[in-house]
């Protein structure tokens, strides 16, 4: 490893408490607001399989389409 190599490790080292310090204040502010969120709440199974079959409908559609074409470009370099 040359010098400067060793300098840039160095530098990196003595960069990490103050990073490390500014996540850390950065997640005590999302916990912060986070507390000030509703409650998350939980899915009704009805819901979600009612998502599942519009997933499978969308896929089943999707499948009577024509292929995508690909785009070739306007501008050609040659």
């Amino acid at each position: 490893m040359c010098r400067r190599d060793a300098e840039h490790v160095r530098c990196l080292h003595q960069m990490v408490p103050g990073v490390v310090h500014m996540h850390l204040e950065t997640l005590d502010a999302v916990a912060r607001e986070s507390r000030r969120l509703p409650p998350v709440q939980k899915m009704v199974p009805g819901v979600v399989h009612m998502h599942l079959e519009t997933l499978d409908a969308v896929a089943r559609e999707s499948r009577r389409l024509p292929p995508v074409q690909k785009v070739t470009p306007y501008l050609t370099t040659h």
